[in-house]
């Protein structure tokens, strides 16, 4: 909860990932801001021209482009893919850098480990390591904090002033972090278990607060509220239709901002996406949504929860996941206009999201007895006890400060501080987990039989998938958006149809599907059956009537 607190003063959703060790110091000196990299994406774009292309799909508030990377053997619009997002919550440079990472080493195994050449033979990817640049840069400005929102200037308080009311860094150490506000009016008291943790008072367990908890700042528009309107406008993990709410930080209305914009009508051109992975705290892969029951799918009833159908197939995947990684998390808090909600329920695709990292679980020693499903500060102890133990300068301690606007109450300034976490790294299992999802797509093949009478033929064509997951979701064949398998027969003037349609539209396969047709032909003709869907593949066969 207070963690929570600390990342909502941000529009943020709990905590920043890193990929390195970096006990000393600054997100900065083990990331790549924007202009690094930029330089090593367009470096390895022209190292490996054949596999992998560089694009913007825009420019930002602050002229930062969007980059847009496409790996693949070409033709890559062709061919089904994988969508995969970095940067979604923007304080998340460590997506980036996995992101980054995972390139690297697909254009170095091509051609050398065979895996790996048929995967980008076969597959695109299209990889957008930072969806929210303006907003990520904050994490290697002079002052530091966990921004999350785009840089469209936005009156944030409604009072006809923009950005008027920012963050402040009041003990000059370059990072915004809290200040606890001594008030016995207040809705926040120190956590009884450990006093360097805050957590809202209960009172129906009879507990009464005894602090304000705010951003560090001061009213600079003397208002009477504390950093109510930061620098920068919109949240992309907030701006999407599905569960849309009009909240602080959402956007006057779903895809308002260029990056959310850009994102959405990039995926909607290209039919050929199957599946969407983006690092994001609002992860499905260690907690999977709900599954729908019967009294949730209704005629007219917006569909909220995952179709059945679809469950069995998102709780393998996370088991996978899970085990993969070892994260096991606290459930997170779902937010609204999440891109990963949207991508499966009006996008239509398979859509999976995890954090780029996660605080261990603890162990004897680093906190009290506390069940963790009964701590609302589970996740803050997780990553209280890992950072004192890694990096305890990534932790502010409380430490009195003469506040000017609040001159009669004790102040004291400290927290997490921006770019909290220092994970090992984990490039090796979120690059092996990008090759599993690419094995789990569905794959097609067709085996065509002919029975002939005379001049009549009956054509059989068994459609067979052997990936895992079907040709698409429950959700997907009922959406309008997803183009399904078409499985045609292609006849000459010399032929005619007596039964059976030219070609069929197929919701989903998940293992085989079969279809007939009654011609009359020659022999010694041919036909050709021809099965394909942009992001499922494309098959077919010439059968000679004999």
């Amino acid at each position: 909860m207070f963690l929570a607190k600390y990342l909502h003063s941000f529009a943020s959703i709990f905590i920043v990932s890193a990929i390195y060790s970096f006990v000393n110091g600054d997100v900065a000196a083990e990331y790549q801001n924007y202009h690094d990299l930029t330089v090593s994406l367009q470096a390895a774009a022209r190292q490996h021209p054949s596999l992998l292309k560089i694009e913007s799909l825009g420019k930002t508030a602050e002229n930062r482009d969007l980059w847009l990377l496409t790996m693949g053997k070409a033709p890559a619009d062709e061919k089904p893919a994988i969508a995969i997002l970095g940067g979604v919550d923007a304080y998340d440079v460590a997506a980036s850098e996995l992101c980054r990472r995972f390139i690297d080493s697909a254009l170095r195994a091509y051609g050398v480990v065979d895996s790996v050449t048929s995967i980008l033979d076969r597959l695109t990817f299209y990889i957008l390591p930072r969806v929210n640049p303006d907003a990520s840069e904050q994490q290697f400005a002079a002052i530091k904090y966990d921004r999350v929102r785009n840089s469209r200037p936005v009156d944030s308080d409604f009072d006809g002033a923009i950005d008027e009311d920012d963050h402040d860094d009041l003990n000059g150490d370059g990072y915004i972090t809290l200040m606890r506000i001594a008030d016995p009016a207040g809705e926040w008291m120190v956590d009884p278990l450990d006093p360097r943790l805050m957590r809202r008072a209960a009172p129906h367990l009879d507990e009464r607060g005894a602090y304000q908890l705010l951003t560090e700042g001061i009213d600079n528009d003397k208002d009477g509220a504390w950093d109510e309107d930061p620098a920068g406008g919109v949240n992309f993990n907030r701006n999407f239709s599905f569960n849309y709410r009009p909240t602080e930080g959402a956007g006057p209305h779903p895809v308002s901002e260029m990056e959310s914009r850009a994102v959405a009508d990039f995926l909607f051109s290209h039919p050929n996406v199957a599946l969407v992975f983006c690092f994001s705290q609002q992860e499905n892969l260690l907690h999977p949504w709900d599954v729908a029951g019967d009294a949730d799918v209704q005629p007219g009833k917006p569909i909220t929860r995952v179709l059945p159908k679809d469950g069995k197939f998102y709780k393998f995947i996370a088991d996978q996941f899970k085990r993969s990684t070892g994260f096991d998390p606290p459930p997170p808090e779902r937010g609204y206009g999440a891109f990963p909600e949207w991508a499966y329920y009006h996008y239509g695709r398979w859509s999976f999201a995890a954090p780029s990292w996660c605080p261990p679980a603890m162990t004897a020693g680093d906190t009290t007895d506390v069940k963790v499903k009964d701590d609302p500060l589970a996740r803050e102890r997780q990553l209280l006890a890992w950072t004192m133990k890694n990096a305890p300068n990534r932790f502010v301690e409380w430490s009195a400060f003469d506040h000017p606007d609040f001159p009669t109450q004790k102040v004291e300034i400290g927290g997490f501080v921006a770019g909290s976490l220092n994970p090992p790294s984990l490039t090796k299992e979120f690059t092996a987990f990008f090759y599993q999802l690419a094995a789990y797509l569905p794959k097609l093949d067709v085996q065509v039989k002919v029975e002939a009478t005379d001049q009549f033929y009956r054509i059989t064509a068994t459609i067979i998938n052997s990936g895992y997951l079907p040709t698409c979701s429950e959700l997907g064949a009922k959406s309008k958006w997803l183009r399904k398998v078409k499985a045609e027969l292609i006849l000459s003037d010399a032929h005619k149809l007596i039964s059976g349609n030219r070609f069929y539209l197929i919701d989903a396969i998940a293992t085989v599907a079969e279809k007939q047709w009654s011609i009359i032909g020659k022999s010694g003709s041919t036909v050709k059956v021809i099965v394909a869907s942009p992001s499922v593949g494309y098959v077919e066969k010439e059968i000679r009537l004999d």
